[in-house]
């Protein structure tokens, strides 16, 4: 890698992470990543595949465009792709052939997104010429996938964390409600919305926010009702 390639890929990723790790989602921090890589690196494309697990809720293809995403979804959707980019960090090599014949995207390089010591998916540059990526173009993705792997723990832990003090949240509210319309004490209010969730197989946080729900529904019909003229 010369020194230009060297100082080119320093900025980049400098200019990248600030970006990633202030990203309030995992949605926005895709967003981010792809449009970036983009212009970053030498490509027409990338998409970022990411699989179940480790924070990740589902299998879900990122793309910059159409043509990334559904190329995404050709070579992983049955799982042969996964093996091939979990042999080696950064691979580099000809696509398959549906996605160069669908889609006249010819060179691919294709860096694992390894987090807490598990891979959780892999980012995807894509080409039309044939031989297009070079030394400091592996680099960077290398890096890049990296970075990437590191804000998405980030963000994926956050998300929880939210979802948790959200869900605590409207379990808290839930009891103060039930308390108050059937005069009873905490215990039992969580004993009652605990039973509702076990006879009708719904998540204690879901009953919970349900019940909210109505309630602010049922406040606001009846501030509305108190302002009708007479």
């Amino acid at each position: 890698m010369s020194a230009r390639d060297a100082d080119r890929s320093a900025a980049a990723l400098a200019t990248l992470t600030g970006d990633l790790y202030m990203a309030p989602d995992l949605d926005t921090l895709l967003e981010q990543t792809l449009r970036f890589v983009s212009v970053a690196l030498t490509c027409d494309c990338a998409a970022i595949v990411l699989w179940p697990g480790h924070g990740v809720s589902r299998w879900r293809v990122a793309g910059s465009d159409s043509r990334a995403t559904r190329a995404g979804y050709i070579r992983y959707e049955h799982g042969e792709g996964m093996k091939t980019v979990r042999s080696r960090p950064v691979m580099v090599g000809d696509t398959a052939v549906e996605v160069s014949t669908e889609l006249g995207l010819h060179s691919v390089m294709s860096s694992v997104i390894r987090a807490r010591h598990h891979d959780i998916g892999v980012l995807d540059v894509y080409a039309r010429e044939r031989s297009a990526f070079r030394q400091a173009d592996q680099a960077l993705a290398g890096a890049l996938a990296t970075h990437i792997a590191i804000a998405i723990s980030t963000v994926t832990t956050a998300e929880t964390l939210i979802r948790a003090i959200d869900a605590h949240t409207a379990i808290g509210q839930a009891v103060g409600i039930l308390m108050e319309r059937f005069d009873i004490g905490s215990d039992q209010a969580l004993v009652l919305l605990r039973r509702h969730s076990q006879d009708h197989n719904v998540k204690l946080r879901t009953v919970a926010a349900d019940l909210v729900s109505a309630q602010r529904h049922s406040t606001r019909s009846s501030h509305r009702a108190a302002q009708l003229p007479g």
